[in-house]
Protein backbone atom coordinates (compact mmCIF):
# COMPACT_ATOMS: atom_id res chain seq x y z
CA UNK A 1 0.00 0.00 0.00
CA UNK A 2 2.35 2.71 -1.28
CA UNK A 3 1.84 6.25 -0.05
CA UNK A 4 2.35 8.56 -3.03
CA UNK A 5 3.84 12.03 -2.92
CA UNK A 6 1.40 14.88 -2.32
CA UNK A 7 2.04 18.61 -2.28
CA UNK A 8 1.55 20.57 0.94
CA UNK A 9 -0.51 23.62 1.80
CA UNK A 10 -1.63 25.47 4.92
CA UNK A 11 -4.12 23.68 7.15
CA UNK A 12 -7.02 25.96 8.06
CA UNK A 13 -8.69 23.70 10.58
CA UNK A 14 -10.55 20.86 8.86
CA UNK A 15 -10.14 18.24 11.59
CA UNK A 16 -13.24 16.90 13.28
CA UNK A 17 -12.42 18.34 16.71
CA UNK A 18 -10.41 21.34 15.57
CA UNK A 19 -11.83 24.85 15.17
CA UNK A 20 -10.56 27.06 12.38
CA UNK A 21 -7.31 28.53 13.65
CA UNK A 22 -6.14 31.09 11.15
CA UNK A 23 -5.87 34.81 10.62
CA UNK A 24 -7.63 34.47 7.28
CA UNK A 25 -8.94 31.39 5.58
CA UNK A 26 -8.02 30.59 1.98
CA UNK A 27 -9.73 27.98 -0.11
CA UNK A 28 -7.27 25.19 -0.89
CA UNK A 29 -9.76 23.85 -3.45
CA UNK A 30 -10.18 27.03 -5.49
CA UNK A 31 -9.40 26.52 -9.18
CA UNK A 32 -6.19 28.56 -9.10
CA UNK A 33 -4.81 26.97 -5.94
CA UNK A 34 -5.94 23.47 -6.86
CA UNK A 35 -4.28 23.78 -10.28
CA UNK A 36 -0.96 24.70 -8.63
CA UNK A 37 -1.26 21.85 -6.15
CA UNK A 38 -1.97 19.27 -8.86
CA UNK A 39 0.88 20.65 -10.97
CA UNK A 40 3.37 20.22 -8.10
CA UNK A 41 2.02 16.78 -7.19
CA UNK A 42 2.45 15.28 -10.64
CA UNK A 43 5.64 17.20 -11.40
CA UNK A 44 7.28 15.26 -8.56
CA UNK A 45 5.57 11.94 -9.26
CA UNK A 46 6.50 11.99 -12.95
CA UNK A 47 9.89 13.74 -13.00
CA UNK A 48 11.24 13.22 -9.46
CA UNK A 49 12.41 15.66 -6.82
CA UNK A 50 15.61 16.90 -8.49
CA UNK A 51 13.96 18.16 -11.67
CA UNK A 52 11.01 19.42 -9.61
CA UNK A 53 13.35 21.46 -7.46
CA UNK A 54 14.77 23.06 -10.61
CA UNK A 55 11.29 23.96 -11.90
CA UNK A 56 10.04 25.34 -8.59
CA UNK A 57 13.24 27.34 -8.26
CA UNK A 58 12.42 29.01 -11.59
CA UNK A 59 8.85 29.70 -10.47
CA UNK A 60 10.06 31.14 -7.17
CA UNK A 61 12.41 33.54 -8.98
CA UNK A 62 9.43 34.82 -10.97
CA UNK A 63 7.43 35.39 -7.78
CA UNK A 64 8.21 37.98 -5.09
CA UNK A 65 9.04 36.06 -1.91
CA UNK A 66 7.33 38.54 0.40
CA UNK A 67 4.15 38.69 -1.68
CA UNK A 68 0.96 38.36 0.41
CA UNK A 69 -0.48 36.07 -2.26
CA UNK A 70 -1.37 32.61 -0.96
CA UNK A 71 -0.57 31.24 -4.43
CA UNK A 72 3.01 32.52 -4.18
CA UNK A 73 3.27 31.29 -0.59
CA UNK A 74 2.43 27.75 -1.75
CA UNK A 75 5.17 27.88 -4.39
CA UNK A 76 7.77 28.74 -1.75
CA UNK A 77 6.32 26.31 0.79
CA UNK A 78 6.66 23.37 -1.60
CA UNK A 79 10.01 24.60 -2.91
CA UNK A 80 11.41 24.45 0.65
CA UNK A 81 10.04 20.97 1.13
CA UNK A 82 11.36 19.58 -2.14
CA UNK A 83 14.80 21.13 -1.53
CA UNK A 84 14.78 19.45 1.88
CA UNK A 85 13.87 16.06 0.38
CA UNK A 86 16.47 16.44 -2.34
CA UNK A 87 19.25 17.22 0.15
CA UNK A 88 18.27 14.14 2.15
CA UNK A 89 18.37 12.02 -1.02
CA UNK A 90 22.01 13.14 -1.39
CA UNK A 91 22.66 12.18 2.26
CA UNK A 92 23.53 15.78 3.03
CA UNK A 93 22.03 16.01 6.51
CA UNK A 94 23.56 19.36 7.46
CA UNK A 95 22.15 21.02 4.36
CA UNK A 96 18.75 19.43 4.93
CA UNK A 97 18.68 20.78 8.51
CA UNK A 98 19.64 24.25 7.26
CA UNK A 99 16.82 24.17 4.69
CA UNK A 100 14.32 22.92 7.26
CA UNK A 101 15.21 25.77 9.63
CA UNK A 102 14.74 28.30 6.81
CA UNK A 103 11.44 26.63 5.91
CA UNK A 104 10.21 26.96 9.50
CA UNK A 105 11.26 30.62 9.65
CA UNK A 106 9.43 31.29 6.36
CA UNK A 107 6.23 29.73 7.70
CA UNK A 108 6.50 31.76 10.92
CA UNK A 109 6.74 34.98 8.95
CA UNK A 110 4.29 34.30 6.13
CA UNK A 111 1.74 31.63 7.06
CA UNK A 112 -1.90 32.54 7.65
CA UNK A 113 -2.56 29.43 9.71
CA UNK A 114 -2.05 29.47 13.47
CA UNK A 115 -1.62 25.70 13.35
CA UNK A 116 1.21 25.92 10.81
CA UNK A 117 2.90 28.69 12.77
CA UNK A 118 2.66 26.63 15.98
CA UNK A 119 4.25 23.69 14.16
CA UNK A 120 7.12 25.92 12.96
CA UNK A 121 7.66 27.31 16.47
CA UNK A 122 7.58 23.84 18.01
CA UNK A 123 10.16 22.57 15.52
CA UNK A 124 12.48 25.51 16.21
CA UNK A 125 12.09 25.00 19.97
CA UNK A 126 13.12 21.34 19.75
CA UNK A 127 16.05 21.67 17.34
CA UNK A 128 17.38 24.75 19.16
CA UNK A 129 17.52 22.64 22.35
CA UNK A 130 15.16 25.00 24.16
CA UNK A 131 13.05 23.76 27.04
CA UNK A 132 9.37 23.39 26.27
CA UNK A 133 6.67 23.96 28.87
CA UNK A 134 5.37 20.84 30.56
CA UNK A 135 3.97 19.70 33.86
CA UNK A 136 5.15 16.11 33.74
CA UNK A 137 7.13 16.23 36.95
CA UNK A 138 4.26 17.88 38.86
CA UNK A 139 2.39 14.58 39.24
CA UNK A 140 3.49 11.00 39.69
CA UNK A 141 0.77 8.35 39.48
CA UNK A 142 3.30 5.51 39.91
CA UNK A 143 2.12 4.08 36.59
CA UNK A 144 4.25 1.44 34.89
CA UNK A 145 4.18 0.78 31.14
CA UNK A 146 5.79 -1.80 28.88
CA UNK A 147 6.03 -0.34 25.36
CA UNK A 148 6.27 -3.16 22.83
CA UNK A 149 7.35 -2.17 19.34
CA UNK A 150 7.99 -3.28 15.76
CA UNK A 151 11.64 -4.19 16.31
CA UNK A 152 11.03 -6.68 19.12
CA UNK A 153 12.44 -10.12 18.33
CA UNK A 154 10.56 -12.04 21.05
CA UNK A 155 7.15 -11.94 22.68
CA UNK A 156 6.52 -9.54 25.58
CA UNK A 157 8.57 -10.58 28.61
CA UNK A 158 6.41 -11.93 31.46
CA UNK A 159 8.93 -10.47 33.90
CA UNK A 160 7.01 -7.21 33.47
CA UNK A 161 3.50 -8.69 33.68
CA UNK A 162 2.53 -6.16 36.38
CA UNK A 163 3.12 -3.36 33.85
CA UNK A 164 0.48 -2.08 31.42
CA UNK A 165 1.43 -3.60 28.05
CA UNK A 166 1.16 -1.11 25.18
CA UNK A 167 0.83 -2.25 21.54
CA UNK A 168 1.04 -0.08 18.42
CA UNK A 169 -0.68 -2.72 16.30
CA UNK A 170 -3.18 -5.42 17.34
CA UNK A 171 -1.17 -8.38 18.64
CA UNK A 172 -2.32 -11.65 16.99
CA UNK A 173 -2.01 -13.88 20.04
CA UNK A 174 -2.55 -13.79 23.76
CA UNK A 175 0.20 -12.33 25.94
CA UNK A 176 0.47 -14.74 28.85
CA UNK A 177 0.60 -13.14 32.28
CA UNK A 178 -0.47 -9.66 31.17
CA UNK A 179 -3.88 -8.59 32.43
CA UNK A 180 -3.70 -4.94 31.43
CA UNK A 181 -3.20 -4.15 27.74
CA UNK A 182 -3.86 -0.97 25.77
CA UNK A 183 -3.67 -0.24 22.04
CA UNK A 184 -2.32 2.94 20.48
CA UNK A 185 -3.17 3.19 16.76
CA UNK A 186 -1.94 5.70 14.21
CA UNK A 187 -4.28 7.41 11.78
CA UNK A 188 -3.14 5.48 8.71
CA UNK A 189 -3.69 2.04 10.25
CA UNK A 190 -7.04 3.00 11.72
CA UNK A 191 -8.41 4.38 8.45
CA UNK A 192 -7.20 1.57 6.18
CA UNK A 193 -7.53 -1.48 8.44
CA UNK A 194 -9.84 -0.85 11.39
CA UNK A 195 -12.39 1.87 10.61
CA UNK A 196 -14.86 -0.15 8.49
CA UNK A 197 -14.07 -3.59 9.88
CA UNK A 198 -16.89 -4.08 12.41
CA UNK A 199 -15.81 -7.57 13.49
CA UNK A 200 -12.26 -6.34 14.13
CA UNK A 201 -13.58 -3.39 16.14
CA UNK A 202 -15.51 -5.79 18.38
CA UNK A 203 -12.42 -8.00 18.87
CA UNK A 204 -10.27 -5.01 19.79
CA UNK A 205 -12.82 -3.67 22.26
CA UNK A 206 -13.03 -7.10 23.89
CA UNK A 207 -9.26 -7.43 24.35
CA UNK A 208 -7.89 -3.97 25.14
CA UNK A 209 -8.67 -1.96 28.24
CA UNK A 210 -8.20 1.27 26.29
CA UNK A 211 -7.86 1.98 22.57
CA UNK A 212 -6.32 5.31 21.58
CA UNK A 213 -6.33 6.66 18.03
CA UNK A 214 -4.39 9.61 16.59
CA UNK A 215 -6.78 10.06 13.62
CA UNK A 216 -8.19 13.59 13.61
CA UNK A 217 -10.72 13.24 10.78
CA UNK A 218 -12.76 10.08 11.44
CA UNK A 219 -15.74 9.50 13.68
CA UNK A 220 -14.45 6.98 16.20
CA UNK A 221 -16.43 3.89 17.28
CA UNK A 222 -17.62 3.58 20.86
CA UNK A 223 -14.72 2.65 23.13
CA UNK A 224 -12.06 4.34 20.95
CA UNK A 225 -10.51 7.55 22.28
CA UNK A 226 -8.96 10.26 20.14
CA UNK A 227 -5.43 11.38 21.01
CA UNK A 228 -4.56 15.01 20.42
CA UNK A 229 -1.58 15.50 18.14
CA UNK A 230 1.05 17.75 19.71
CA UNK A 231 1.67 20.68 17.34
CA UNK A 232 1.72 18.41 14.30
CA UNK A 233 2.30 19.70 10.79
CA UNK A 234 4.29 19.39 7.60
CA UNK A 235 7.56 20.74 8.98
CA UNK A 236 7.93 18.01 11.61
CA UNK A 237 5.68 15.75 13.63
CA UNK A 238 6.06 13.09 16.25
CA UNK A 239 6.26 9.47 15.16
CA UNK A 240 4.47 6.64 16.96
CA UNK A 241 6.86 6.20 19.90
CA UNK A 242 7.29 9.91 20.50
CA UNK A 243 3.53 10.55 20.29
CA UNK A 244 2.95 7.70 22.72
CA UNK A 245 5.53 8.97 25.20
CA UNK A 246 4.11 12.49 25.06
CA UNK A 247 0.59 11.16 25.58
CA UNK A 248 1.55 9.02 28.58
CA UNK A 249 3.50 11.86 30.20
CA UNK A 250 0.62 14.30 29.73
CA UNK A 251 -1.88 11.82 31.14
CA UNK A 252 0.10 10.28 34.00
CA UNK A 253 3.08 12.51 34.73
CA UNK A 254 6.36 10.81 35.64
CA UNK A 255 6.18 7.11 34.74
CA UNK A 256 8.23 3.91 34.82
CA UNK A 257 8.79 2.44 31.36
CA UNK A 258 10.20 -0.64 29.73
CA UNK A 259 10.84 0.15 26.05
CA UNK A 260 11.30 -2.93 23.86
CA UNK A 261 11.56 -3.03 20.07
CA UNK A 262 12.14 0.65 19.33
CA UNK A 263 15.52 1.27 17.72
CA UNK A 264 14.80 4.72 16.23
CA UNK A 265 15.46 3.14 12.81
CA UNK A 266 19.16 2.52 13.42
CA UNK A 267 18.56 -1.13 12.55
CA UNK A 268 18.43 -1.78 8.81
CA UNK A 269 15.45 -4.05 9.51
CA UNK A 270 13.56 -1.96 12.03
CA UNK A 271 10.44 -4.10 11.68
CA UNK A 272 11.83 -7.47 12.77
CA UNK A 273 8.78 -8.29 14.85
CA UNK A 274 6.98 -11.02 12.89
CA UNK A 275 3.73 -10.28 14.72
CA UNK A 276 3.74 -6.60 13.72
CA UNK A 277 1.23 -5.96 10.92
CA UNK A 278 2.98 -4.20 8.02
CA UNK A 279 0.88 -2.31 5.47
CA UNK A 280 3.70 -1.50 3.05
CA UNK A 281 5.62 -4.77 3.10
CA UNK A 282 7.22 -6.37 0.04
CA UNK A 283 6.90 -10.02 -1.02
CA UNK A 284 9.34 -11.03 1.75
CA UNK A 285 7.16 -9.27 4.35
CA UNK A 286 9.73 -6.51 4.82
CA UNK A 287 8.87 -2.83 4.80
CA UNK A 288 10.34 -1.18 1.72
CA UNK A 289 13.26 1.15 2.34
CA UNK A 290 11.71 3.93 0.27
CA UNK A 291 8.57 3.84 2.44
CA UNK A 292 10.62 3.99 5.64
CA UNK A 293 12.78 6.87 4.39
CA UNK A 294 9.82 8.88 3.12
CA UNK A 295 8.10 8.56 6.50
CA UNK A 296 11.32 9.48 8.32
CA UNK A 297 11.74 12.52 6.08
CA UNK A 298 8.13 13.63 6.50
CA UNK A 299 8.13 13.32 10.30
CA UNK A 300 11.80 14.43 10.56
CA UNK A 301 13.92 11.73 12.17
CA UNK A 302 16.33 14.17 13.85
CA UNK A 303 13.50 16.16 15.42
CA UNK A 304 12.08 12.90 16.78
CA UNK A 305 15.44 11.84 18.19
CA UNK A 306 15.78 15.16 20.01
CA UNK A 307 12.25 15.18 21.40
CA UNK A 308 12.70 11.60 22.62
CA UNK A 309 15.73 12.76 24.59
CA UNK A 310 13.60 15.51 26.16
CA UNK A 311 10.81 13.10 27.09
CA UNK A 312 13.26 10.66 28.67
CA UNK A 313 14.16 13.26 31.30
CA UNK A 314 10.74 12.59 32.84
CA UNK A 315 10.71 8.80 32.44
CA UNK A 316 12.25 6.23 34.75
CA UNK A 317 13.59 3.78 32.16
CA UNK A 318 13.56 0.22 33.51
CA UNK A 319 16.13 -2.18 32.03
CA UNK A 320 15.70 -1.51 28.23
CA UNK A 321 19.45 -1.62 27.64
CA UNK A 322 19.20 -1.57 23.84
CA UNK A 323 17.00 1.52 23.86
CA UNK A 324 19.11 3.21 26.53
CA UNK A 325 22.24 2.75 24.41
CA UNK A 326 20.55 4.54 21.52
CA UNK A 327 18.99 7.42 23.40
CA UNK A 328 22.28 8.14 25.19
CA UNK A 329 24.11 8.64 21.89
CA UNK A 330 25.68 11.98 21.09
CA UNK A 331 23.84 13.76 18.25
CA UNK A 332 26.73 13.40 15.81
CA UNK A 333 27.15 9.70 16.57
CA UNK A 334 23.42 9.12 16.17
CA UNK A 335 23.44 10.82 12.74
CA UNK A 336 26.49 8.83 11.66
CA UNK A 337 24.81 5.55 12.62
CA UNK A 338 21.55 6.69 11.04
CA UNK A 339 23.28 7.50 7.76
CA UNK A 340 24.77 3.99 7.68
CA UNK A 341 21.43 2.32 8.38
CA UNK A 342 19.14 4.18 5.98
CA UNK A 343 19.24 4.75 2.22
CA UNK A 344 17.72 8.15 1.50
CA UNK A 345 18.65 7.95 -2.16
CA UNK A 346 15.34 6.06 -2.48
CA UNK A 347 13.58 9.43 -2.15
CA UNK A 348 14.49 10.11 -5.76
CA UNK A 349 11.70 7.69 -6.72
CA UNK A 350 8.83 9.52 -4.98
Amino acid sequence: MKEHFREICDDFGNNIDQPILSKKKYNNLSLKVKSLRVFIRYLVRVFGIRFSEFILNLLSKLSPKESPSYFVYLIYLNFFRIRYLNSLSLNNFKESFRIKKAWAEYVKENSLSDGSIANANFYITIISNQNFINGYEAIDTKKKFYLYGPGATSDPNEKYSDYTLVHLKPFPKACEGFNDEILFLNSYYFKYVVEKNLSMIDILRERYKNIYVSCMTSNLPHGFERVKINNGGYIASEMALQRLLGFLLNKYGTIDCVIDGFNLFLDKNSYRNKNYHKLVADKDNKVKEEEICFSLAEHDFYFNFLITKKYMKFINLIDSDDFRNIIDLDDEVFLEKFSSARNFSTLKRL
